[in-house]
């Protein structure tokens, strides 16, 4: 997700529209396997839409915009395939890395180093790779539980039929705490 910046670079305070629509790597691509067994449940359905401006301050490129997508996961409760429409808002800032000033608006003694902040992103020559601020702006914008929707029932504890589509015939019994003794003395009364 590459966006060419050289119209903008000669002249400080300089701005471009930038409207891409771009197929994107996984999610989670490198994930450690994880214990709930929903390994890999997510996944991007269609191409990843970006809806930016790209503003040379002199200093670095600041880009400004919405980032939108479909994504398809396993629902946490139910366990059924489900997807939804995403987006997020996202602001970056972009240092020229690693070579001499060359009469642009973006000034190499102005860009920080790597060793002032890691966390900081570069470009190169005339392109801005916002592939990496675009995947995390959608990650940032998942809810922490995916839920097919708001009012999932999920399974039933005992049959594990799918609570959404029908009820079944499992007779839950939730006993007060506070009751579980007296009920242990019943039993014992009772054997």
């Amino acid at each position: 997700m590459k966006v060419n910046i050289s119209r903008i670079l000669p002249e400080k305070g300089a701005s471009m529209d930038i409207d891409l629509s771009e197929p994107l790597q996984p999610l989670q691509p490198d994930a450690p396997s994880r214990q709930d067994g929903l390994d890999g449940e997510l996944r991007y359905a269609e191409p990843v839409r970006v809806v930016a401006t790209a503003d040379n301050s002199g200093k670095c490129i600041v880009v400004r915009g919405r980032v939108g997508t479909k994504i398809e996961a396993t629902c946490h409760r139910c366990l059924e395939r489900f997807s939804r429409e995403i987006s997020a808002p996202f602001e970056e800032e972009y240092f020229r890395k690693g070579e001499k000033p060359r009469h642009t608006g973006v000034e190499e003694e102005q860009a920080p180093s790597e060793s002032e902040g890691p966390d900081l992103r570069y470009f190169h020559g005339d392109e801005i790779d916002l592939a990496p601020a675009v995947g995390e702006a959608l990650s940032l914008a998942l809810p922490i539980k995916l839920l097919c929707r708001e009012d999932c029932r999920g399974l039933c504890p005992h049959c594990g039929t799918n609570l959404n589509e029908k009820q079944c015939d499992c007779q839950i019994e939730t006993p007060d705490p506070r009751m579980a003794v007296l009920k242990d003395l019943w039993r014992e009364k009772r054997d």
